[in-house]
């Protein structure tokens, strides 16, 4: 038996140690979730959006673009989902009473962008390039109003 106790002692030794040792190392591999690596990520996939954009503007127009148009639409649809996982450095440093509310309007501005794009990708794939032209509006006005107010200088 006290060969059976010891094994027993050892093992929840080992267990306590490895717990410990998990619990210790948990907060380093998330200390950066919240600091410049995400800032620096969002601006990044902000910075590839606007190019896309700007590419899309200039050929939403042409209906023989319109695949490369629905490409770059898809482009911007995931790029904006993965943004959702960030948040922007005025939502960051509010106050614990305002943050809650800004991480609100940050979602719904991204979601409300989401939307436009898949309408603007929608008049593209029913090859209406006019209503696909009206839809890229909406969505350069959501983009100007989140912009306006998360986008830091």
């Amino acid at each position: 038996m006290p060969k059976e106790q010891n094994f027993r002692a050892r093992f929840g030794l080992m267990i306590f140690v490895t717990l410990g040792s998990l619990a210790l190392l948990a907060p380093l591999s998330f200390a950066d979730k919240d600091s410049e690596h995400d800032e620096v990520n969002l601006h990044e996939l902000m910075e590839d959006m606007e190019d896309d954009f700007k590419a899309l503007r200039k050929q939403i127009n042409n209906a023989d673009k319109n695949d490369s148009s629905v490409e770059l639409l898809t482009d911007l649809q995931e790029d904006a989902v993965e943004a959702k996982g960030f948040m922007p450095d005025n939502v960051l440093d509010a106050s614990a009473s305002e943050k809650d509310a800004l991480q609100t309007e940050y979602l719904i501005a991204m979601n409300k962008l989401i939307i436009e794009l898949a309408q603007t990708e929608i008049a593209l794939l029913e090859n209406d390039n006019k209503k696909a032209v009206k839809a890229l509006v909406k969505v350069r006005d959501v983009q100007r109003s989140g912009h306006k107010k998360f986008k830091h200088d």
